[in-house]
This record gives C-alpha cells, sequence and structure tokens, in this order.
C-alpha cells in the first residue's frame, strides 16, 4: 500500500505499472461511487502516464458539474495525491475514515478487494476552506499477488 503512495509521491509511472493488474488495469474515480464512465489504464498506459499529455474527461465536479479535464499528471496531483498521504498518520485497512454524501459502491463493484484508505483532516476540520481528504487503493489477487484494481478520491464538498 505503501510502496502504491510512494510512486504517486514520486510521480514514478513504471513502479505504478508494477502494481497494475495485469488484466484489468487501474480504475481512477474522483469520488467514492464508481461508474462505468470511469477512466481505467492499462500498465502500458501507467508506465508513461506522468509525462503523457492527453487530457481526459474524469468524470465531472461535485456540486458544480464542470467536466474534470486534465492530463493524468494534473488528475494525480488533484485527486489522488493533493496531500501527502504517504505521511499520513490516519490510515485503515477495509473500511473508510472520510464519509460524506456520496454512495460508496465500491465494494459492490469489487467485492473481492481490499481497501487501504490514506486520510487527511486538514489542518482545522471546522474552517470552512480546509476539509478533510482521503485516497483510497483498492488491490485485487491474481494469481498470488495482490494488484493495484482502483483509485478512489474522497473529499468533503461544500
Amino acid at each position: 500500500m505503501r510502496d502504491t503512495l510512494a510512486a504517486f509521491k514520486k510521480r514514478d509511472g513504471p513502479a505504478l505499472a508494477a502494481l497494475a493488474h495485469p488484466s484489468k488495469g487501474v480504475r481512477f474515480s474522483p469520488y467514492a461511487y464508481l461508474q462505468a464512465s470511469n477512466i481505467t489504464l492499462s500498465a502500458a498506459q501507467l508506465m508513461t502516464a506522468f509525462t503523457d499529455t492527453t487530457k481526459r474527461t474524469w468524470g465531472i465536479t461535485d456540486g458544480k458539474g464542470d467536466p474534470i479535464i486534465l492530463t493524468f499528471a494534473d488528475y494525480a496531483g488533484t485527486y489522488i495525491y493533493g496531500r501527502d498521504f504517504a505521511s499520513s498518520a490516519q490510515t485503515a485497512f477495509n473500511k473508510t475514515i472520510g464519509f460524506g454524501n456520496t454512495i460508496d459502491n465500491t465494494a459492490d463493484v469489487y467485492p473481492n478487494a481490499i481497501l487501504f484508505e490514506a486520510y487527511d483532516p486538514g489542518p482545522d476540520p471546522l474552517m470552512k476552506d480546509v476539509q478533510w481528504q482521503c485516497v483510497r487503493l483498492l488491490f485485487e489477487r491474481s494469481g498470488d499477488r495482490w494488484y493495484l484494481v482502483s483509485v478512489i478520491h474522497g473529499e468533503w464538498t461544500i
């Protein structure tokens, strides 16, 4: 789990590619409700993901409904590693820490996955502009190894 966060922190595409599920790739979702329209990248695509200039539509912004059109590097900097999750003191296995009003269907989509969450409450959860964020990593077994199948962003939104 920590090696996955380290790969995002270092912006290391080859390290991410080595962690990706060999047949499913890795699905990316800006919110806990997974959809068929979520972007999935293969291990080969992850190799060069941080240098790829292709802009993709990753979803829509909560509350506004604006499309999230970003390169992988920009998406990762905002929706995956917007905070230093590799150093997060609050983590959980197979349960979530951060939750809001978004329906979380990850267990339905990935019933055999294990979940790792890194959570950052923000400097002051009572401040209007500084709220919690988390990144959820889902892993599934293939053969004798666990592989990354999904990366999910969570945050408190106004």
